[in-house]
């Protein structure tokens, strides 16, 4: 073979292994871009999940910010009712914004925090040897004596408190 041969089949075999090079190179390339706009993208998702999540636990939490002042500080913000007995107070709240806030929460919770917490909300608004009505009479504090008022602030202020243990900002 002459020396020119060997150049040109030199030149080629660089040539082609340039090309094969190139093409694995890309090969890699192209597979390690996906993954990572996969990756970016599943985040992005992940990440408005938890803003929506967030948004919706944080209206949840301020539905019942009224109660919680009262229960807390035994002070009344405007237009939350003008009644002293605690069970007129609480279904007041319920009915202007607890159970939207529930409905409207539940849809960010796991089919399992849907029925934790269901259960809790039955134990806060409703009579638990008949769970098919409120029983708000539970709370009532009318004639009862100061201790038997704080017993049932605190009572309820638990209860409260387990239902917004699952609005906890992820």
């Amino acid at each position: 073979m002459s020396t020119e041969c060997i150049a040109v089949i030199g030149a080629i075999t660089t040539v082609l292994a340039g090309f094969g090079g190139a093409a694995l190179g890309a090969c890699f390339a192209y597979k390690t871009g996906m993954k990572m706009v996969q990756a970016t993208h599943k985040n992005a998702i992940d990440l408005m999940q938890r803003q929506d999540f967030n948004k919706a636990a944080t209206e949840f939490r301020n539905a019942f910010l009224p109660e919680l002042i009262f229960l807390k500080h035994n002070a009344k913000i405007a237009g939350t009712g003008s009644s002293d007995d605690l069970s007129e107070f609480l279904l007041s709240g319920y009915i202007r914004r607890h159970l939207k806030a529930l409905e409207v929460f539940k849809n960010h919770l796991s089919a399992q925090e849907r029925a934790d917490i269901d259960k809790a909300w039955k134990q806060y608004c409703y009579n638990k040897d008949n769970p098919e009505f409120l029983f708000f009479e539970q709370y009532f504090t009318g004639m009862g004596s100061k201790s038997e008022k704080e017993a049932k602030k605190t009572l309820v202020l638990e209860r409260i408190e387990d239902l917004l243990k699952f609005a906890k900002h992820k």
